[in-house]
């Protein structure tokens, strides 16, 4: 029998700098009880002194989405009524918390949801299937799936047209974390379409800004009983940021078939990854998607920038410099694209420091795409050849010229040699 275990722990970094006493004083002083005798907060600070604590704990990895902050908040609000409040017993009622939602049995939902993608797009991939999640594309809504009546009020009377209805079948502990798992898959092969779609395509706006990718999902998702039932009737999810306007994907079929020729080509290489790779490399696809769903261009700018931070194992306190050599380095023309590179990143910090948006958002945009584009491809189908991501990070670390390659293999190989006769001589002394 498989064991359920706890991992809820305080983020180091993240305490240190945290006044647990001030921040269990405003919580006592939110805290009331009514009539009933049941305990109940209020005011905006304890909410933010609730973000607070949330942001500063870590907890099961198995855990994701949306259900890990729903989990910490009800360890956090069940650590709260206790009027003698502490860092050991808030960390064991979210431990509690977590235990009991990893006991939960897991059991099959349905999510539905939309694409833009134009009903008579004839998908050659009808069903998709990975980890246990079954991805179907039909043209219309299954007639037997209960319809949620605020959904209908949200969109109105006359919603317009979302293109193409997909439907997920999930196995999860929650309706909220079937839609997590069904949406994080979906993603993944929105990804793979866009970049297919969009590679080398520009599309300017002039009023109203739009995503970048073709195809968009959303702006509303339902969980189901597999039967067609509400898993909850009082909850839907939707997606706050999403575009009414955003364009539904009619293109000539030839281009559809490429892009799902390209999706399975990539599918087929990501399986052949060590485990923890192809997790960075899954997570790196989802964040691009979402990025590029976006519509406000100095978001999505940090958003791919951060991709490129990932994709070029850039960790905290490495320069930009790493990231510029790292990434210019997997093109022919090193010197030009290490300018280019400079130019957005500073940009970029531009944006940060002196909120500096300029007539050439776009542009920057569209330059920055291309380049967590080629990024991902180049680990696509170069990784296999170097094993593994660290190793696929130290070759970026190597000289662009080959003259100066080939110098530092001759130093290297002085350095081995050297090192061998230190290590014969130890050798011979200890013994």
């Amino acid at each position: 029998m498989k064991t359920t275990t706890t991992m809820a722990r305080f983020i180091e970094k993240k305490i240190k700098r945290l006044d647990f006493a001030n921040l269990f004083a405003i919580i006592g002083e939110a805290r009331s009880l009514d009539t009933s005798g049941n305990v109940n907060f209020s005011g905006e600070r304890f909410f933010e002194a609730e973000a607070i604590l949330s942001g500063a704990i870590d907890l099961n990895p198995e855990i994701r989405g949306s259900s890990r902050e729903s989990v910490k908040i009800q360890g956090i609000r069940e650590a709260c009524k206790d009027e003698d409040l502490n860092k050991e017993s808030l960390l064991n009622a979210v431990k509690q918390a977590e235990l009991e939602y990893l006991r939960k049995p897991k059991q099959r939902f349905t999510v539905l949801g939309n694409l833009t993608i134009q009903p008579s797009i004839r998908l050659s991939s009808r069903h998709f299937r990975a980890h246990g999640i079954r991805i179907s594309f039909p043209p219309n809504r299954p007639s037997n799936f209960e319809k949620h009546r605020e959904v209908e009020t949200f969109l109105g009377p006359r919603p317009p047209s979302f293109g193409r209805h997909f439907r997920a079948s999930v196995s999860a502990r929650t309706p909220e974390g079937a839609v997590t798992r069904a949406l994080s898959q979906l993603d993944i092969l929105r990804a793979l379409w866009n970049i297919s779609l969009t590679r080398n395509q520009h599309k300017y706006f002039n009023y109203q800004r739009k995503p970048l990718n073709s195809i968009v999902v959303g702006p509303v998702y339902t969980a189901h009983t597999p039967r067609g039932a509400l898993a909850e009737r009082r909850r839907y999810w939707f997606e706050p940021g999403y575009c009414y306007d955003a364009d539904i994907f009619r293109d000539p079929f030839r281009k559809w078939h490429a892009a799902e020729e390209y999706e399975r080509a990539v599918r087929r290489q990501l399986i052949r990854l060590p485990t923890k790779y192809r997790d960075t490399m899954t997570s790196a696809l989802i964040r691009y998607v979402r990025a590029l769903d976006g519509t406000i261009w100095e978001d999505v700018i940090f958003r791919l920038w951060s991709i490129l931070e990932l994709l070029t194992g850039c960790k905290d306190g490495e320069s930009y410099d790493t990231l510029v050599r790292r990434v210019a380095g997997i093109f022919v023309d090193f010197h030009y694209h290490k300018q280019v590179l400079e130019r957005l990143r500073h940009y970029r910090n531009e944006i940060v420091h002196e909120d500096a948006g300029s007539h050439r958002s776009q542009d920057n945009l569209y330059l920055l795409k291309g380049y967590v584009e080629k990024l991902i491809e180049f680990h696509i189908n170069d990784a296999l050849k170097l094993g593994s991501f660290n190793n696929v990070c130290q070759f970026l670390e190597l000289p662009n010229d080959r003259v100066l390659l080939h110098a530092s293999v001759e130093s290297l190989k002085k350095e081995v040699r050297l090192r061998e006769i230190l290590i014969h001589r130890l050798e011979r002394l200890s013994g």
